[in-house]
Order: C-alpha cells, then structure tokens, then sequence
C-alpha cells in the first residue's frame, strides 16, 4: 500500500515517467468507494441557519457526506461513504431542533441500487 502512494506521489509530482506496461505490473488492488444513500422525510421548519447546523452536525458522523435537502416535499437525501447507524443521524439531526424519520435506505449490490423500506 505505501508503495503504491509513494508511486502516484511520484507520478503526480511529474519527476519521472512510467510506462502503462509498468504500472498494470504493480498488482496493487483497485480502490473501490462504497456509496450509502439514505431518504428521510423532517418536520418542523428548515431554514437556512438550519440548514447550516443540520449539515454540520452529519458530517460529523461522515466528513465526505453529501446532503441535500429539498424544503417542498420536506425530504432529505443523504449519500454517505460509510454506512450511517440510523439512531445516531436522528440524534444529530434532533440537537439541531429537527425531527427526521427514515423513509428508506438505498443498498448497493453488485453495482446496483436497491431500495429498503
């Protein structure tokens, strides 16, 4: 693993140059990111002080979490790179003075998304 950072490192400052036969050599595995997607539906008022606080209290749980919020239809969609314990995002989102519920949790398979309700 350290060989291979230390090989990009060394590709990306540009201070040699690697063929792509070389590189398929190394056998270093593939980095595979895992997405985990999450529906809940809140009540209460969302405004944009909120939804400042809402946002910075999740990506407490996930630094890489994407929120997004859709104020119509009172939803909110979270796209999370670790999976997410559902009581700990409620509670989060309840010290921010919103009361979210699961909707439902969208599970990738093989490349596939399946919806769990």
């Amino acid at each position: 693993m350290r060989h291979s950072i230390l090989l990009g490192l060394i590709l990306a400052c540009g201070s040699c140059s690697v063929s792509a036969d070389a590189l398929a050599q190394t056998n270093t595995p593939a980095l595979v990111v895992t997405e985990n997607r999450y529906l809940f539906s809140y009540q209460g008022t969302m405004d944009t002080m909120a939804e400042k606080k809402l946002i910075e209290a999740l990506r407490v749980l996930d630094a890489e979490m994407v929120v997004a919020i859709d104020r119509p239809t009172s939803g909110l969609k979270l796209v999370a790179r670790y999976p997410l314990n559902m009581q700990e995002t409620v509670s989060m989102a309840a010290l921010c003075g919103l009361t979210i519920t699961p909707r439902r949790e969208i599970v990738v398979r093989d490349g596939t998304y399946m919806q769990q309700d």
